[in-house]
């Protein structure tokens, strides 16, 4: 089935602050396709302080903006705006949840 909307996959890495996460596959934590508007279910587990970061990697069928957060709202700042068809990927913090709006 195509993806119509956004998918969230939460991954675990090892690097140090200033790489590029891009160039960095992790073990995966979770994923999820959350509704328009509406927060992930899962959220960023805490991780060992051993290097190791969360990141979020974000795929997106439509134009969205999307947040990060305890309690994200991607209808108000701060938001990031995700281009149709991209991939990006974001640092997040333990007990970040992720949500999305249409850019409409």
């Amino acid at each position: 089935m195509a993806l119509t909307g956004v998918h969230f996959g939460c991954c675990q890495i090892a690097r140090t602050p200033g790489d590029d996460p891009v160039n960095v596959n992790g073990r995966s934590i979770w994923s999820e396709e959350t509704a328009s508007n509406t927060a992930s279910t899962n959220t960023v587990p805490n991780l060992p302080n051993d290097g190791n970061r969360a990141v979020i990697r974000v795929y997106a069928s439509v134009a969205a903006y999307v947040a990060f957060g305890v309690d994200p709202d991607p209808t108000t700042s701060p938001r990031h705006y995700i281009r149709a068809d991209s991939i990006d990927w974001f640092e997040v913090k333990t007990g970040d949840k992720a949500a999305w709006i249409a850019d409409t």
